[in-house]
């Protein structure tokens, strides 16, 4: 699906066959609390099957790739908008969406999602666990 995507937006082949690698997680988060809630995807952990901690790719892994590829700027911008945010806080009622890069994985992971709260990210953490994720075949 997302190679699709990306295909219809002009992305070329080699940086498609590096999308249909990778495992994309599609996550939302609406802050329902009455405080600030902080997104972090540094205290995400994306657990194997074998309990050891998957790797995430982040923003500075994809810059490399797409100069190795050759995707162009404009590409680049359109991959990003699709990726949820390294960091940001979230104030009441807001949300933000977007797409996790992570190896591979043939048998169900776990996510532990790790949100601090607060103005100064003092107050009592929040912590989602999201388990039997899966990475659709590629």
């Amino acid at each position: 699906q997302l190679a699709a995507f990306y295909s219809g937006r002009g992305f070329n082949q080699a940086s498609i066959d590096v999308i249909i690698k990778t495992c994309f997680v599609f996550g939302m988060v609406d802050n329902k609390t009455y405080e600030t809630l902080w997104l972090s995807l540094d205290e995400w952990k994306f657990i194997a099957a074998d309990g050891s901690q998957m790797k995430r790719f982040k923003r500075d892994h994809w810059m490399k790739t797409w100069q190795q590829t050759g995707l162009p700027q404009s590409h680049q911008s359109t991959f990003g908008w699709t990726q949820l945010p390294e960091n940001r806080d979230l104030r009441i009622h807001e949300l933000v969406g977007g797409n996790v890069a992570v190896e591979w994985q043939d048998k169900p992971f776990t996510l532990v999602a790790t949100f601090r709260t607060g103005a100064d990210k003092s107050g009592k953490p929040r912590i989602i666990t999201v388990e039997n994720l899966t990475c659709t075949s590629h």
